[in-house]
């Protein structure tokens, strides 16, 4: 019996989490439907730290057109890179829409990323869960790496 009621209060426990995170979301979709996208942002990060990888790609989208800083007016550069940082985890965390993007990204060069149709092809794959997210990680990894020794940076 007190077993069943330990598991009885965990549900209820993980319901009211559920529940509570569900209320956030809410809570910043109508931030966005009233265009305060300062105050989604501040809703959402602790969502997206949490690992709700939809909410970790509204996040990067959100930073990547310019808020989510603050008072502080970074360069574009630094707007995409902030941006990368929480698509790939949204990516890796299985989001689709995240993976797409990464896919489109690669092949088209956006935010300062190198063409790369052997990345492209991976997130697309990974998209169509064909390949893991995580063999796209360790190929952004090889090609990173392969990129650095053509340019000499790395020695040995």
């Amino acid at each position: 019996m007190k077993l069943f009621l330990n598991i009885l209060c965990l549900f209820f426990f993980v319901s009211n989490c559920l529940a509570e995170d569900f209320t956030i979301k809410e809570a910043g979709t109508n931030a966005i439907a009233q265009e305060d996208y300062e105050l989604a942002y501040k809703i959402w990060l602790p969502l997206a730290e949490k690992g709700d990888s939809e909410i970790q790609f509204a996040v990067a989208m959100l930073l990547a057109n310019g808020y989510g800083h603050g008072e502080k007016k970074p360069s574009i550069e630094q707007r995409e890179k902030r941006a990368l940082v929480w698509i790939r985890k949204s990516s890796l965390a299985g989001n689709n829409d995240a993976m797409k993007w990464l896919s489109d990204a690669y092949k088209n060069g956006w935010f300062n990323l190198s063409k790369n149709e052997k990345l492209s092809d991976c997130w697309k794959k990974a998209s169509k869960s064909k390949v893991t997210s995580l063999e796209c990680k360790v190929l952004e990894e090889k090609e990173s790496k392969k990129k650095e020794e053509e340019r000499g940076q790395v020695s040995y």
